[in-house]
């Protein structure tokens, strides 16, 4: 959970303070040199993306560096306290800011906020709601005026001008050329994700997980102890000091980073772990930690958890004894990293077991000091740093060194990295959760049941449906038995028989809402007039009524039924043919003259009437 929250301070860090264009000032700065009195005092009140309080002193019409209210332009008027790499125009714009030092990192402010300058406390940040965000803290001193260097080190002073608080003892991510670290003091990157610390023994760097987990380490092998570390042009120089001039420190050893063409003026400690190194610019000269490191793959997030990294690929863990333990989080997105297939169960603890990755190593655990590793596993061999981590839950994997014989116990497991056969490397073992066989033959048998209750849905699907067709067979059969024993019924044809009478239905007389009329002639000469239906697919009894009411109908006012068909899903009635066609020609016809006068459509009405 703590990686997740930090990796979300990187992002809004990021959205905040990295923007890539032209800033609006919205307060001249002033002086270089301020004086602490009761008056001295900003507030921030109106948004602005960089409300700037004073500047550094400089050679040129720019200054270096500003320091005031640095905010985002996309955030809700979130503001840092902040010194910036800065460079102006004649109307006060800065373009392409760096932040180089900040106060509040961890307590962003708002608008209304107010910085005071104080002789008792030096700097305080007071929030709107009139809680502390920060403050200097001075205690037992008189803060008499505050500076800011053209070096980038914001100073508060005494009376006597002499330094009582200064940027450059807390360092946040950037450190300046001439700038020091003193052992006890860190680099930590935006979102706290990484620290890079100074001790007596050696520069170190830290991914902060639960431990802090080592992937870089310059240790100090010599007998001296370590007084400082700065940050010098081209190289980072170490200053120590031995027992015979503990007031005199030398340069000792140095790391050099960038070409003596090169001029560096900015180290920053980055989100991914990375050491750079800049120029005025901002312009990359150098990665530092790489130099030692070998490639990326040395970095423990990049690849994510379980994931090994090769040759700047990522990849999860393969099938091992045809079984694959691990999976990609995201098939898109292998740098996301891999999950275990079956999670990590303690109340499953009995199945835990150790799986042996070959040619993987992880972070350099072999030069961290004794105090790092837990004294019962020191000078052990590998069964026991095994039962070590089976007994601990909590324990993800083991890295053990053989030729050191120490046993690195490991609770989060970062990225991995792909190696070759080589000696020295150490033996990686991972922890999974094995399935039992008990629990293979519980799935099989689950397996097994859902497949019987399947084939015995699909027979018994087969069944019903075998069933409606008999059925539907039967009652077809009824109705034909129905339909050659009702008295009074019209002639019956067969299908095929109106088919040879109409031609195969050759000639359409007429088309209505319920069928089309064809022209036909029976067996002894007489047309007839068949109008085949459409939509009655299904014998039914009220159809049948239907046909024997009509049959046993004549008036010479309707067209007699002479027959019908009521064959499988065929429905067509036989009517005697009427030459002068229906009476919808003579009532509706375009030509007025062959219209039906109202004196004959009046006797068709009453001789209907009359029926």
């Amino acid at each position: 959970m703590g990686i997740i929250w930090a990796w979300f301070a990187v992002l809004l860090y990021l959205a905040l303070f990295l923007t890539p264009f032209p800033i609006l000032v919205t307060a001249q700065p002033t002086a270089v040199y301020l004086t602490a009195n009761s008056s001295t005092s900003w507030t921030l009140n109106n948004p602005a993306y960089f409300y700037e309080i004073f500047v550094s002193p400089s050679n040129s019409s720019v200054p270096d560096f500003g320091c005031g209210f640095f905010g985002c332009q996309t955030c809700n008027n979130i503001y840092l306290f902040a010194l910036l790499s800065t460079a102006h125009n004649d109307k006060f714009i800065v373009y392409n800011p760096e932040v180089v030092w900040s106060a509040n990192t961890n307590k962003p402010i708002r608008t209304n906020t107010t910085l005071k300058l104080t002789s008792d406390r030096g700097l305080v940040l007071q929030d709107a709601d009139g809680s502390i965000a920060w403050s200097t803290n001075i205690i037992g001193k008189s803060v008499v005026g505050l500076k800011l260097t053209d070096t980038g080190n914001l100073m508060l002073l005494d009376e006597h001008n002499a330094t009582i608080w200064q940027s450059f003892d807390h360092p946040t991510n950037t450190m300046h050329v001439g700038q020091k670290l003193v052992p006890g003091q860190n680099l930590t990157s935006e979102g706290g994700s990484f620290s890079l610390s100074l001790t007596s023994q050696g520069l170190f760097a830290y991914i902060n997980s639960n431990p802090v987990q080592r992937y870089y380490s310059f240790p100090i092998t010599n007998t001296y102890k370590i007084s400082y570390v700065q940050f010098q042009n081209q190289i980072l120089a170490f200053f120590g000091v031995d027992s015979l001039s503990p007031d005199k420190p030398y340069r000792e050893l140095e790391i050099e980073l960038a070409s003596p063409l090169v001029q560096c003026k900015y180290m920053r400690f980055e989100p991914d772990g990375h050491l750079r190194v800049y120029d005025g610019d901002w312009m990359q000269v150098d990665d530092v930690l790489t130099n030692s490191i070998g490639d990326d793959c040395g970095y423990p997030t990049i690849c994510s958890n379980y994931s090994i990294c090769s040759n700047g690929q990522c990849s999860c863990p393969p099938p091992i004894n045809g079984t694959s333990y691990f999976r990609q989080i995201n098939d898109m997105l292998p740098n996301n990293g891999c999950d275990l297939v079956t999670p990590l169960s303690c109340e499953a603890s009995k199945n835990h077991i150790l799986l042996k990755l070959e040619n993987i190593s992880y972070l350099e655990f072999k030069k961290d000091p004794l105090s790092y590793i837990n004294p019962g596993l020191q000078d052990t061999n590998l069964t026991t740093c095994e039962q070590a981590c089976l007994k601990d839950c909590s324990c993800k994997a083991t890295i053990y060194y053989p030729g050191y014989r120490v046993c690195f116990l490991q609770y989060h497991l970062f990225s991995l990295k792909g190696v070759g056969d080589e000696y020295g490397y150490p033996e990686v073992h991972i922890k999974v959760q094995n399935v039992p066989p008990q629990q293979n033959k519980h799935w099989l048998e689950i397996i097994l049941g859902c497949s019987l209750a399947s084939f015995f849905v699909l027979f018994l699907s087969i069944g019903i449906m075998v069933f409606l067709f008999w059925k539907k067979e039967n009652v077809d059969k009824a109705e034909e038995y129905y339909l050659d024993h009702v008295p009074g019924m019209p002639t019956r044809y067969s299908y095929d028989d109106l088919q040879a009478m109409t031609k195969n239905f050759s000639k359409e007389l007429g088309r209505g809402g319920f069928g089309t009329v064809f022209e036909g002639t029976i067996t002894d000469g007489t047309k007839v007039a068949v109008k085949r239906l459409d939509g009655f697919n299904q014998i039914t009894k009220s159809f049948l009524a239907e046909v024997e009411t009509i049959g046993s109908l004549h008036h010479f006012n309707l067209v007699r039924l002479i027959g019908f068909c009521a064959e499988k899903f065929h429905r067509l009635l036989v009517y005697e043919y009427m030459c002068n066609g229906s009476l919808d020609r003579w009532v509706f016809h375009r030509n007025h003259e062959m219209l039906l006068d109202w004196k004959h459509r009046k006797k068709i009405i009453l001789e209907r009437q009359g029926d």
